[in-house]
């Protein structure tokens, strides 16, 4: 198992050994960091997931970037691997999806499509280094903001 793979089961088991209590607090204080950065005060627009399986709770930060009238995108699950990203509108109007995660609706609100297979595609060419840069930095971001709100 490569060391990405056992960093993703630590922060899972982890995660699960959690009460919901304390998943719910640790989400608000991640809440409180993301609403205060420069970044998203200035952003029209906001690429968001929808929390599954006790991860950090995401509905606070769709609501109030909706109340502030920020565009805010969310995934949708494709087959091939990929995910696309629909314009949310209203937090009522996700539902399960593939996976049992809530998706926004796929009507006309369209906005990146086949996101995945794109960032795959730049690193085609590239070393195995490459890529485990990628996905390394990409964990490390959720470690980060996971562990600074303990």
């Amino acid at each position: 198992m490569d060391e990405i793979s056992v960093l993703r089961k630590e922060i899972i088991n982890k995660r699960k050994q959690l009460s919901l209590e304390a998943r719910l607090s640790m989400s608000d204080s991640i809440y409180e960091k993301v609403c205060k950065l420069s970044e998203y005060k200035n952003s029209d627009n906001v690429l968001v997931y929808a929390d599954v399986n006790g991860e950090v709770a995401t509905d606070k930060i769709i609501l109030n970037a909706l109340l502030q009238g920020k565009n805010v995108y969310a995934p949708v699950c494709l087959d091939n691997h990929s995910m696309d990203f629909y314009q949310i509108f209203a937090i009522d109007e996700m539902y399960p999806g593939k996976y049992g995660i809530r998706e926004p609706l796929q009507i006309d609100n369209l906005v990146f499509s086949n996101v995945s297979s794109c960032i795959k595609s730049l690193f085609t060419n590239n070393s195995d280094e490459a890529r485990f840069a990628l996905e390394s930095f990409l964990t490390a971001i959720f470690y980060f903001l996971w562990e600074s709100s303990v």
